[in-house]
């Protein structure tokens, strides 16, 4: 594996397989709580500028950062059923990852998203350019605070290093605009925080138009707000890994 890939839960002997991506500002250490994974594989995408790589300057171009993140995970996991999943920003990064792959005949399983909305949300006429405004108050608004760790908070310099990389990814987003649906070939699992200001369940419900059919699609809902995800690890891995392993018996992923 290069530096792009951090395995936290390695087995690459497991039935099933999960490839997490960073939310903004996040990295691999964001599904840390999954280390401890059974009967699956769990790795987690680290692009320059984060954790390990943060000496690097962070990839800014949302096509860029797809395509070299498809290079990068080609041949892991792909004989197996596999599910992509992002959190907030890192939602939209997966399923533009699985719109290039299933381009390219490698599509996943499954795709899961949490905490944002659909392409063809209102939600993406402004929100990057905000959060590249004035990513810290974004975040504590959200419910963030507490996924910024407190050394970066009483840090100056880790904290104007946080700033930046919360711009850079919300650059990845801007000038997107809203999309109209148009099917993937995989089933979506969402995961929703029923408080959540930006993404609530009813907003979730959306991505139903983007599953392969109405039927290819669970949203799974949990107490919290933007990132009720930091207290229910446990559960979204295992609703993902009961979705991931329904749409491979089910053969519902359309190759």
């Amino acid at each position: 594996m290069t530096d792009w890939i951090v395995p936290i839960a390695p087995a690459p002997d497991a039935p099933l397989c999960v490839i997490a991506l960073p939310h903004p500002g996040g990295g691999p250490g964001f599904y840390q709580s999954w280390a401890g994974a059974d009967g699956v594989e769990v790795l987690a995408v680290q692009p320059p500028g984060r954790e390990a790589r943060a000496a690097e300057l962070p990839i800014t171009d949302l096509r860029r950062l797809v395509r070299q993140t498809a290079h990068e995970i080609a041949g892991l996991c792909e004989s197996r059923p596999t599910a992509l999943i992002g959190h907030s920003g890192g939602a939209r990064y997966a399923f533009e990852l699985t719109r290039a792959l299933e381009r390219a005949n490698r599509g996943p399983a499954l795709l899961g998203v949490s905490g944002v909305s659909a392409p063809d949300h209102p939600y993406w006429t402004g929100t990057a350019e905000r959060l590249i405004a004035d990513p810290v108050t974004a975040y504590l608004r959200n419910g963030g605070g507490a996924a910024i760790p407190e050394q970066v908070k009483q840090d100056r310099g880790m904290l104007e290093s946080f700033n930046a990389l919360i711009r850079a990814d919300a650059r990845l987003y801007t000038g997107l605009g809203i999309q109209k649906p148009v099917r993937l070939r995989c089933p979506i699992a969402a995961f929703a925080g029923d408080e959540d200001p930006l993404a609530d369940p009813k907003d979730m419900a959306g991505w139903q138009e983007w599953a392969v059919s109405p039927e290819a699609f669970t949203l799974h809902e949990y107490p919290g707000d933007h990132f009720y995800i930091r207290h229910h690890f446990p559960a979204v891995l295992a609703d993902l890994l009961t979705d991931l392993a329904h749409a491979a018996s089910a053969g519902l992923a359309a190759r």
